[in-house]
C-alpha cells in the first residue's frame, strides 16, 4: 500500500466488518438485506488489499477497484439510510432471521411476528445518526480522497 489513504480504507474495512459482526454475533442484532449487502463492499476491499501485497499489480488498477466497492457501498448505505429515515420504501428490506432451535421459542417467535428483520429495525442509531449513515459518509470520504490522490500533481 502506498500511501495513508489506502491504509486508513483498509483499517475502516476491517473495523466496519468486525463491528457488523459482533453486533450480529455478539450482541444479537440480526441484519436486515442491506445490513448485509453493506458488508460486501468491505469484504471485497480487504480481499483486493490482501491480492496487493501478495501480487503488487498496479496502484491505479487497485484504486479503481477499491472506487468501485466504495461505490458500491454509497449506493447500499445511502439506500439504507433513506429507507431507514421512511423517505423511500420497499417491500424488499427485510431478511428472515435464524429460526430458534426450541419449539416454543418458534411458536413465540411467530406469535410476536419476530422472525423478520426490517430495515428500521435492524438499522441502529449511534449518536442520533443511523450506522449506514456513517457508512455512507466514509464512504464518501474515501472516494472524495481517492480522487484527489489521483488528480493531484505530481
Amino acid at each position: 500500500m502506498e500511501n495513508n489513504t489506502n491504509k486508513l480504507i483498509l483499517i475502516y474495512s476491517i473495523t466496519a466488518l468486525c463491528f457488523a459482526l459482533i453486533l450480529e454475533y455478539v450482541f444479537g442484532l440480526l441484519p436486515c438485506r442491506l445490513c448485509t449487502y453493506q458488508r460486501i463492499p468491505y469484504l471485497l476491499i480487504i480481499i483486493i488489499f490482501t491480492i496487493q501485497l501478495i501480487f503488487r499489480p498496479s496502484n491505479k488498477i487497485i484504486m479503481a477497484l477499491i472506487s468501485l466497492c466504495l461505490l458500491g457501498e454509497l449506493y447500499f448505505a445511502i439506500e439504507h439510510s433513506l429507507l431507514s429515515l421512511g423517505i423511500i420504501s420497499t417491500s424488499g428490506c427485510e431478511s428472515a432471521v435464524k429460526l430458534p432451535s426450541d419449539l416454543n421459542d418458534l411458536k413465540n417467535a411467530l406469535q410476536n411476528n419476530t422472525l423478520i428483520i426490517d430495515c428500521e429495525n435492524a438499522n441502529k442509531k449511534f449518536f442520533g445518526l443511523h450506522l449506514s449513515t456513517y457508512n455512507a459518509f466514509a464512504s464518501l470520504i474515501f472516494l472524495i480522497l481517492i480522487f484527489k490522490n489521483v488528480f493531484k500533481k505530481k
